[in-house]
């Protein structure tokens, strides 16, 4: 008897693992789907069977020369009307706020890039869905013979154009300066050959005066030139600035950031509110991960005609809210004067009318 119940609890333990595992394995090759915006369309990801399985979120596994693989997403129309999607492959790249970027861009593909995710994958596609119809569309990934190794970054991105154009000429009717696009995108990291070998490295490229924000500064154009990644803003970036020659801090900023593989980040800094002047700089970057550190600067020149562009740009503009108080105030006093006017005119017309009216008395008559 003793045997025959640890075999039936064996049985059972060896059932709910199977399950356990059965469910943790289609959880792998799914993501819950997602809406795109206010779009009545559920898009989810179905996952290659080497996707990473620690990664539910977007595709992510490794791949070698010469192999191919499937993106595939799955949309579902929930409403009865027709939807018409565009799914577009996308470079990933690095913002100049330090974060990962999977959006389009009309930058260009950064100059160290030797496997833009655009490359390895097919154009744009589009895809049109009747009323509550599933549809699944696939981009197919093929990794030429090459020695890289490391990630390729990047993304598909759904939108829906025809919501779009909608928003825009809403905001025209409107006359809004700001509108809703609706779109979302599903990240795709592909981790080619030895990519583990691949390890990121830095430089400071050229350094443009720019506005930021609308005050004067400088963007400078630190670049990651090798295919590998920093997530979770894992980099910390120290930045100054010093008249050339000179120790003395003119400007400094801060940041913590993430990377793109192979991509380049404008770094902003900023004269505030100060005016910017001509002369030679020089820009020092301290940058540090947790296994290595950079130590980076670069001198440029800002022009008198730069400095002086830059700093018409931010002249404060003139504030016009002293007049308007002003008018405010005379013509709320325009109104009360005119009201006591009226109310006195009105008492005075009613004095003259009582006493314009002709006076009766009546006669009394005496009986005799």
């Amino acid at each position: 008897m003793r045997k025959m119940n640890m075999a039936r609890c064996l049985g059972i333990l060896l059932f709910s693992v199977m399950s356990l595992w059965l469910g943790m394995s289609q959880q792998t090759h799914r993501v819950q789907a997602v809406q795109v915006g206010n779009i009545p369309v559920d898009v989810k990801a179905v996952f290659p069977e080497n996707q990473n399985g620690m990664v539910t979120g977007y595709f992510d596994f490794e791949i070698a020369s010469g192999q191919s693989n499937n993106l595939t997403l799955e949309f579902t129309n929930t409403a009865d009307k027709e939807q018409t999607l565009t799914v577009e492959p996308v470079v990933g790249g690095t913002t100049y706020q330090g974060e990962l970027n999977y959006e389009p861009t009309d930058r260009k593909a950064d100059s160290s890039l030797k496997l833009p995710f655009t490359d390895l994958t097919s154009k744009k596609q589009t895809v049109t869905l009747a009323g509550k119809e599933t549809k699944q569309v696939t981009f197919p990934v093929q990794i030429p013979q090459t020695t890289v190794n490391g990630i390729v970054l990047g993304s598909l991105y759904v939108s829906s154009e025809q919501a779009n154009k909608e928003a825009l000429k809403a905001r025209s009717k409107k006359r809004m300066k700001v509108i809703n696009t609706y779109a979302l995108y599903f990240g795709v990291v592909l981790r080619v050959n030895d990519w583990e070998s691949a390890k990121p490295d830095f430089r400071l490229n050229r350094v443009v005066p720019k506005l930021i924000n609308n005050d004067p500064g400088v963007g400078v154009d630190l670049q990651n030139f090798e295919p590998a990644m920093i997530k979770d803003k894992a980099l910390s970036i120290k930045a100054r600035v010093t008249q050339k020659g000179s120790t003395k801090t003119i400007k400094h900023y801060n940041m913590k950031a993430s990377f793109a593989p192979n991509s380049t980040l404008s770094y902003p800094i900023t004269w505030g509110g100060d005016r910017i002047t001509a002369g030679n700089y020089t820009v020092h970057m301290d940058l540090k991960t947790s296994d290595k550190t950079w130590h980076l600067k670069r001198n440029f020149t800002i022009t008198g005609e730069q400095a002086e562009k830059l700093n018409q740009a931010n002249q404060p503009k003139k504030n016009y809210m002293w007049l308007w108080i002003l008018i405010g105030i005379l013509a709320i006093l325009l109104i009360i004067i005119f009201v006591i006017y009226m109310y006195k005119r009105g008492r005075q017309t009613g004095r003259q009318s009582v006493q314009n009216q002709p006076q009766n008395r009546g006669s009394r008559k005496k009986k005799h």
